[in-house]
């Protein structure tokens, strides 16, 4: 299953998931400030379907920001949202996610 991040951070995250060991299972960034777009504008989520190669019927974006992740409605995309909590006080949340897919 591809995976892309897609993020408004201003500072590059990937050395973040180098660090936690699981750069491995991304498979492409699309970060606002290199791609000259932020969410919730549907171009930056159009960009990961396509690098992906994934319609966007077929995408899932898994978020915490309900305004900046909803952008990928206007796709087609499904959304799920997860509490906007520290990782850990949410360990639940990706066995949410598998659950959907």
């Amino acid at each position: 299953m591809p995976v892309a991040v897609v993020s408004n951070f201003g500072w590059d995250m990937r050395r973040v998931f180098r660090a936690h060991g699981v750069d491995d299972l991304v498979d492409a960034y699309f970060l606002s400030f290199e791609c000259g777009v932020e969410k919730p504008d549907p171009r930056i989520f159009q960009m990961a379907c396509d690098e992906l190669e994934v319609a966007p019927g077929k995408a899932l974006m898994v978020g915490d920001e309900p305004a900046a992740d909803a952008g990928t409605t206007a796709l087609g995309c499904q959304v799920h949202l997860v509490e906007p909590l520290p990782v850990d006080e949410r360990p639940d949340a990706p066995a949410e996610v598998l659950r959907l897919l």
